[in-house]
């Protein structure tokens, strides 16, 4: 009983071995592995015939002969060797945990201990409680301290490790130790029989056989190896082709800003619609064009920087697609210019409604950071119509309509009329007179008096440009200046404007004359933006010997709010030069009232849309000329009421303190000659 339990213990561990094997086969070569395990048993065969048997196979006779358990226990001390040093020997990658060697050398030294055992019971040299005993003692300590190793220190467990026998590892070497064990046993006397060149020679031709059939293992190995590898590599490449071609196509049909469909991609899908509607002979999905437009963008870009107008841009496209709930396919064309298309059965007001939304968002304030920027926009509308069934004379009307929201005063839309065509022409004459060579010499100056309302004194006069075209008569100047700002000629108009009031100032403010007027002088925005004004102007004072102080310069209120670095370089230069300044149009717009006591302004000029609703029936007008009259005074500025056509208008500037005054009941504009007659002669 007592040798069947003996039994017991070989037979769990080769259990133990057998399974961990089986679970971790699927990381092995199983090829490699056969081949490695033959061999172990052929040299471990081959050593046990020569040390063992000593030579001698009837020894196997009388090994049987002895119980079962000693020979099930002789068996299981050999397969257990054999799986171990298979194991090691075939182990290619990898670094194999401590406690799993210390595990090993365990096992193996009680697989030996027990083989010698049996060796020497069977040779009759057994000796109770001598070296033997001890080893096998020890072998089973070693075990145990591995296991307490991989409980208490070592971090990854034999579960954690991944275990392979596929790569370049050297094994010959390890093959060598049974020659060399089995030699010098044999140099000791060890062993019986003796060891001769062919026992050598069988070991060195089993190393060399196991050596060449791992190499063609380990290349066949490689070589599947890199076939997966490549496989893996054209299926990644593939799926980065077709996510490159995903990008590519994203980006060639979207805007990298906003990611809104840009022009192109927008022009081939109104195409396709357009075509589509054509096709059918009683459409029922119209199409209808929006063009939409950020009014004074440019002024953002210059004033903040691009970077703040890009954030603009992007929050505007943002809010666009939240409001998108009807199938509106949206585009940003180029700068500051949308498209929206609306194919579908949508009425007059229904389209209305959708532009007075889309103006309502542009108008809500966009918070960037500690900054906060109001915009407007301006939304031109066109509808296929008989007169425009492709897709050119439809982005054309919607351009047209655009830009004539934008003349109207800005933040509203416009649906294209066949009478915006006839506009348009007569800017595009206009243009084409512009260009004509000495057109300068059509040009007239007309100047018209401002009064002081507490003395009635002739106190100055305002310089306004006026062209008698030979061809059409006279052209009225809000025709005419927008187009000049529009193809860059308001440069040349407005340097012969500043020449010829300069000149009119210079006479009637001699040092020998009786008058002394201050003559009112209108700077167009594209003017302050040349970088040359500055120096122009300082030329023409100059050569004409004018004091600065008889010379009023007119800047407009929205010039003031969207220019504000270039207007701080303009004062500057204006004021150091002694130069009067003044608010043109002031109240016409959205009034930014911090600016008054920003810069130093002489004058408030109340625009004309002020005073001709004043009446004393009208009290909330009366209280707003009331209320920036008594702020002008507060600040020391000088208030002039522009546009005075009626004698209630003129009394009641007078009893709310407005100092000064210029309008029709007081003097339409005349020419320089007649200017003179008039007001100065006495006459």
């Amino acid at each position: 009983m007592i040798c069947f339990v003996y039994a017991l213990t070989p037979l769990f561990i080769l259990v133990s071995l057998i399974i961990v094997a089986a679970r971790k086969a699927q990381n092995w070569s199983m090829p490699q592995f056969y081949n490695d395990i033959i061999t172990i048993s052929l040299s471990t065969c081959v050593f046990l015939y020569i040390v063992f048997l000593e030579k001698d196979v009837s020894v196997l006779a009388v090994i049987t002969e002895q119980d079962f358990t000693s020979v099930f226990s002789l068996m299981s001390d050999i397969l257990i060797f054999i799986i171990i040093h298979s194991w090691f020997l075939s182990r290619r990658s990898g670094a194999i945990p401590v406690f799993i060697r210390i595990m090993a050398l365990g096992i193996i030294m009680y697989s030996i201990a027990d083989a010698v055992y049996y060796y020497l019971l069977y040779k009759g040299l057994y000796i109770p409680n001598t070296l033997m005993d001890f080893v096998y003692a020890l072998s089973l300590a070693v075990v145990a301290f591995g296991a307490l190793l991989r409980t208490y220190k070592e971090g990854a467990g034999f579960e954690d490790i991944i275990l392979s026998n596929i790569g370049s590892k050297k094994t010959f070497v390890v093959l060598l130790v049974y020659p060399i064990i089995t030699a010098a046993l044999a140099m000791t006397n060890a062993i019986g029989a003796a060891v001769d060149a062919r026992d050598i020679a069988t070991y060195l031709v089993i190393a060399i056989m196991h050596t060449a059939l791992s190499k063609y293992i380990q290349l066949s190995a490689e070589y599947r190896k890199l076939l997966v590898h490549e496989q893996d590599i054209n299926k990644t490449l593939g799926q980065r082709v077709d996510e490159k071609v995903r990008e590519l196509m994203f980006l060639a049909n979207h805007d990298t800003l906003t990611n809104l469909l840009n022009r192109r991609a927008f022009i081939t899908y109104l195409e396709d619609t357009v075509r589509s509607n054509s096709q059918i002979k009683h459409p029922h999905k119209p199409v209808t064009l929006m063009f939409m437009d950020i009014d004074r963008f440019k002024s953002i870009n210059d004033h903040y920087g691009h970077d703040i107008g890009d954030r603009v841009l992007i929050e505007l496209s943002n809010r666009m697609r939240e409001w998108n709930k009807y199938g509106a396919t949206i585009s940003r064309l180029g700068g500051d210019e949308f498209a929206v298309l609306l194919a579908g059965n949508y009425s007059r007001e229904e389209i209305e409604e959708h532009c007075k939304e889309l103006l309502a968002l542009c108008n809500k304030p966009i918070a960037l950071g500690e900054k906060t920027i109001s915009v407007t926009s301006s939304i031109g509308i066109a509808m296929i119509s008989e007169e425009a069934r492709d897709i050119n004379s439809l982005m054309k009307n919607a351009d047209l309509a655009m830009y004539y929201a934008k003349a109207q005063g800005y933040n509203r839309y416009q649906f294209f009329h066949p009478i915006l065509c006839r506009e348009i022409d007569n800017k595009n004459r206009i243009a084409v007179m512009l260009n004509k060579p000495d057109v300068e010499k059509e040009f007239e100056m007309y100047y018209q008096p401002q009064f002081s309302l507490t003395d009635n004194r002739l106190v100055g006069a305002e310089a306004l440009i006026r062209w008698n075209s030979a061809e059409y008569g006279y052209i009225p100047p809000d025709l005419f200046i927008p187009i000049s700002e529009e193809i860059g000629y308001i440069h040349k108009i407005g340097k012969w404007v500043i020449q010829e009031a300069v000149k009119q100032a210079a006479k009637w403010n001699r040092e020998d004359g009786p008058h002394k007027l201050k003559v009112g002088i209108n700077i167009s925005p594209k003017q302050i933006e040349d970088e040359g004004f500055i120096d122009i102007l300082a030329s023409i004072i100059l050569t004409e010997a004018v004091k600065p102080a008889c010379l009023d310069m007119e800047i407009t209120e929205n010039l003031i709010l969207s220019k504000e670095e270039k207007i701080i370089k303009v004062f500057k230069f204006l004021k150091d030069a002694g130069f009067s300044i003044s608010i043109d149009d002031f109240g016409s717009g959205n009034s930014a009232l911090w600016y008054l006591s920003k810069y130093p302004f002489d004058r408030i000029k109340i625009d004309k849309s002020l005073v001709e609703n004043t009446s004393r029936n009208n009290i909330k007008g009366l209280d707003v000329l009331k209320s920036i009259v008594s702020m002008a005074k507060s600040l020391g500025i000088i208030t002039l009421a522009e546009g005075v056509e009626t004698q209630e208008q003129l009394d009641i500037l007078r009893q709310i303190g407005c100092e000064q005054a210029q309008g029709y009941l007081l003097g339409r504009p005349v020419p320089a000659d007649m200017f003179e007659q008039i007001y100065l002669s006495g006459t």
